[in-house]
């Protein structure tokens, strides 16, 4: 499984490290 998603499940939408992943991914 892709660990970006992974943390996209794990992480509560719109916190600093869910913005920061969805800049990096794109």
């Amino acid at each position: 499984m892709d660990p970006g998603l992974t943390l996209r499940f794990v992480l509560p939408p719109g916190s600093y490290a869910t913005v920061l992943l969805r800049e990096i991914m794109g």
